[in-house]
């Protein structure tokens, strides 16, 4: 018997509802490695107050040296003849690669970075308006906590769903999907209120917007 759209709907809220659970009680953990990294590893810890306390930067030093070993140069590929297509160009389709690598190097760090901080970070890719044909991709990284996945999976090619719930202004839930009824929320931090610095560099935290805005619960 085929899914009804209600069952469907339902179905969804359970599995947000699963994964909002589930990164609740990831928070604590994960508020500590984001001030370990930021040297703030005392910032809400339990300590003798006679005691002096001693805190080195260890954890950024291995995070952001490693980044900058992983990306002393820039991503690149090498593309070489294909047996079966011989009709193809390897070295047009290197330089569109390389050249679209190039562009993307901000959201490789910061995915890398998200990645050696908590468990697992995402890249997603969208569609973009542009003139320009290898503009019309865009690449963000996603923090594992704005990623749904099916955790009873045991591959990732076994997964039976994934999803990522995110924010959009009314008017823009509106341009996209239409003249629907919407429930305006207030924008909230993971972390709880206060700057993003897990997305970190220039423009990556704008693409989500302020704090002060209404927007429509897409989740």
């Amino acid at each position: 018997m085929a899914r009804t759209n209600k069952d469907t709907v339902a179905l969804i809220r359970i599995i947000l509802q699963d994964h909002l659970d589930y990164w609740e009680g990831q928070s604590t953990i994960l508020k500590q490695y984001k001030n370990a990294y930021e040297n703030r590893f005392w910032e809400g810890q339990t300590y003798d107050e006679s005691m002096i306390r001693i805190e080195t930067a260890d954890c950024f030093s291995y995070v952001e040296g490693y980044i900058a070993a992983l990306f002393s140069k820039s991503p690149a590929v090498v593309v070489g003849g294909d047996a079966a297509n011989t009709a193809g160009d390897p070295e047009l389709a290197q330089a569109a690669v390389n050249r679209f690598l190039f562009d993307q190097r901000e959201q490789l760090e910061i995915a890398s970075r998200l990645a050696l901080i908590y468990p697992s970070s995402f890249l997603k890719l969208s569609p973009a308006q542009s003139d320009e044909m290898l503009d019309k991709v865009s690449i963000r990284a996603i923090p594992p906590w704005e990623i749904i996945v099916d955790r009873d999976a045991s591959a990732w090619n076994a997964q039976r769903f994934l999803g990522h719930t995110y924010y959009l202004t009314i008017p823009e839930a509106r341009e996209k999907f239409g003249g629907k009824k919407f429930t305006s929320v207030p924008k909230e931090d993971y972390f709880g209120n206060g700057p993003m610095p897990y997305r970190s560099g220039n423009g990556s935290s704008g693409i989500y917007g302020g704090t002060n805005k209404s927007y429509a619960d897409l989740s």
